[in-house]
């Protein structure tokens, strides 16, 4: 009896040992990932969804065949490393099969974009070791091509754009050595609210829209990637970066033929170091809306419009770049603040522009010449400007027109004076986006000069050091403006003293910007961090 009940005291020992053990073992394997494997031809005829608590890891060499409009679909985490000698293919299942993308959702905390400028502009290690980290404990794409990819109508719909081959939100992530191909009508790498890197990739596409696209307080490194948009051939595909909300580097990447702008920056903190923009349709490096920029030994040549367009109460320093056979060498507007020293600005239109997108007031003849520009505009035209919302006819555009002016009988004058900031003059701003304002009658009135409007968009230029020279017009300025040159070249002796009689400040101006920003010291923690990334990742 008394053997019976010890061997049964035993047994309840072992058991719950075990119940234990197991629900330890359990609370384990719960805290662990679970990991995915995808290897060799893997053909994925419906959405494949990597769930909150898994890993999907795809080996070197496997070939995955989507079927049409399928997406892959990450709420837990994605390894994809290829070599160079065996990458990882994601393509349409069929030659005319186009699939969908990878759609990654995250739940990191928003980055601090403000944060992590200062360590691009100050140089702290911390916060550069925490980026790392970030970057470290995120999704990898690591030598992976990119094929086929398109939306479900395969045509050109507005909400086509803001779509990517790899969409990031609110999580950290690394594409390395990637090629995208056929990425019809949309674009690469796509982040929001994220830590990304995007280094040593080729976008080399006929249609892909902005390829690499980082936004809502985001903080990135933008490195030696290749992207060609064959603007001649497609009208349609826009930027080849394009960031807003954003902090981080662009460096050493080459930008060909895109349909915008090469680098638009859009209420950022940025630093475009040593890239290279050609053909753009638009704008070679843009800053606008507030933001602050360093652009330092880049190389822009045959962009349709600015080579270098500092907008919207944004600032800037211009160091050591070289701008050739564009519409507007550097050009300034509503209210940019800009400090070059050591630039190149030869074979433009214009070599320097400084103007105000907004007239304060116009002629009855200009506000003639502008309804009718508008009047002509057929409704596809308006679309594809994608105006203001529920616009869709030149009526309506007009009618915005002329809730911002009011006739008194001289002048249709601007009638806002208490304006904040730039952006929130957008609606008009769009509608002048369509017309010529260097076009219009200057306005030398007195009452006119004094409108709060054209000393709020007063552009501010010191200008040093630089070549600016054999250009058909060197300097044109309009409207509001402060000015400094001191010791650039210029095309003759009649250029440089119409440019020294022409300015509006006083002798010892001195721009804020040059107390602000140490451009050295940035530059040198660029390099730093460029080089960080390189020994992590390659190049």
């Amino acid at each position: 009896m008394r053997a019976r009940r010890n061997a049964g005291i035993v047994v309840f020992v072992v058991v719950m040992g075990l119940l234990l053990g197991g629900v330890y073992l359990l609370d384990v394997f719960m805290e662990q990932e679970i990991a995915m494997k995808l290897e060799g031809e893997v053909v994925l005829d419906s959405d494949f969804t990597v769930t909150e608590h898994d890993t999907l890891v795809i080996e070197p060499g496997t070939h995955l065949l989507m079927g049409p409009n399928t997406r892959i679909i990450v709420n837990g985490k994605i390894i994809a490393k290829g070599t160079a000698e065996t990458p990882i293919v994601f393509e349409g299942n069929g030659q005319d099969v186009h699939w969908r993308g990878i759609k990654i959702n995250g739940l990191d905390r928003t980055p601090d974009i403000e944060r992590f400028w200062k360590w691009i502009e100050k140089g702290d290690e911390e916060v550069g070791d925490a980026f790392f980290a970030q970057i470290e404990q995120g999704h990898v794409f690591e030598h992976c091509v990119f094929r086929n990819l398109a939306t479900e109508s395969k045509t050109w719909a507005r909400i086509n754009k803001w779509k990517g081959t790899i969409e990031a939100y609110d999580t950290s992530i690394r594409v390395s050595h990637c090629t995208f191909e056929d990425i019809l009508h949309f674009g690469g790498v796509l982040t929001q609210r994220a830590y990304v890197v995007v280094n040593d990739c080729t976008f080399d596409d006929r249609t892909i829209h902005k390829a690499i696209n980082s936004t809502d307080n985001a903080v990135g490194l933008f490195h030696n990637n290749f992207i060609k948009g064959y603007r001649t051939k497609n009208k349609r595909c826009a930027d080849g970066i394009w960031m807003k909300s954003f902090a981080g580097l662009i460096t050493s990447n080459e930008i060909h033929s895109v349909g915008d702008d090469g680098i638009d920056s859009d209420a950022s903190y940025t630093v475009s170091f040593m890239n290279k923009v050609e053909k753009a349709c638009d704008d070679g490096i843009d800053t606008d809306n507030a933001g602050l920029a360093l652009i330092i030994d880049n190389t822009i040549d045959s962009v349709a419009e600015n080579g270098i367009l500092v907008s919207d109460e944004s600032e800037a320093v211009l160091v050591r770049n070289t701008v050739t056979g564009c519409v507007c060498g550097v050009t300034l507007r509503d209210g940019g603040t800009v400090v070059t020293n050591e630039n190149r600005i030869t074979n433009n239109k214009t070599g320097v522009l400084l103007f105000q997108n907004i007239p304060c007031a116009l002629t009855p003849a200009d506000f003639q010449s502008v309804e009718d520009k508008l009047r002509s505009l057929s409704a596809e035209q308006i679309d594809e400007q994608e105006y203001i919302d529920g616009i869709t006819s030149p009526e309506q555009l007009i009618a915005v027109l002329r809730n911002f002016y009011t006739y008194d009988g001289k002048y249709w004058r601007f009638n806002v004076t208490e304006f904040g900031k730039v952006s929130k003059l957008d609606n008009i701003k769009k509608i002048f986006k369509l017309v010529d304002v260097l076009e219009f009658e200057y306005i030398t009135d007195p009452e006119v000069e004094a409108h709060p409007l054209r000393e709020h968009l007063k552009n501010g230029i010191y200008l040093a050091g630089s070549v600016v020279k054999d250009n058909e017009e060197d300097v044109a300025v309009y409207h509001g403006y402060r000015m400094l040159v001191e010791g650039n070249q210029f095309t003759n002796d009649e250029v440089k003293a119409k440019v020294l009689a022409a300015k509006k400040c006083e002798p010892d101006y001195t721009c804020e910007l040059v107390e602000k920003l140490n451009t050295s010291s940035v530059e040198t923690n660029a390099r730093r961090i460029v080089k960080r990334l390189v020994d992590a990742y390659g190049s």
